[in-house]
């Protein structure tokens, strides 16, 4: 999902406008910048994930940027995907990364 919507903010960023927090709307100067950059770092953190390069790392800052949603959407119909993905990331704080990662391939040599 990370790596999917990243992709997305970086080739159509008009769509994701409408999700920016109003909270946070004030705070950003530029908006197409804020998304280049948020699709940016999405792109980075999805690939951690899916390699399972720094995956406990990757999941503590995924954790943390999901927990966001929720403060700044309350709950809802996307909320309730974020949930799915939170409980992913907190599995993987707690359990480390699978077998076909680049951490346990790193760790065995």
């Amino acid at each position: 999902v990370f790596l999917l919507f990243g992709i997305s903010k970086l080739l159509t960023p008009e769509i994701w406008v409408g999700w920016i927090p109003l909270l946070l709307k004030p705070l950003i100067p530029e908006v197409n910048t804020f998304l280049f950059l948020n699709g940016i770092f999405e792109i980075i953190l999805g690939t951690m994930l899916i390699f399972g390069i720094f995956t406990k790392l990757a999941a503590l800052i995924a954790a943390l940027f999901l927990s966001s949603v929720f403060f700044f959407f309350g709950f809802d119909d996307i909320t309730t995907r974020d949930i799915g993905l939170l409980s992913i990331a907190v599995s993987l704080i707690l359990t480390g990364p699978g077998e076909p990662s680049i951490d346990k391939m790193l760790k065995k040599s």
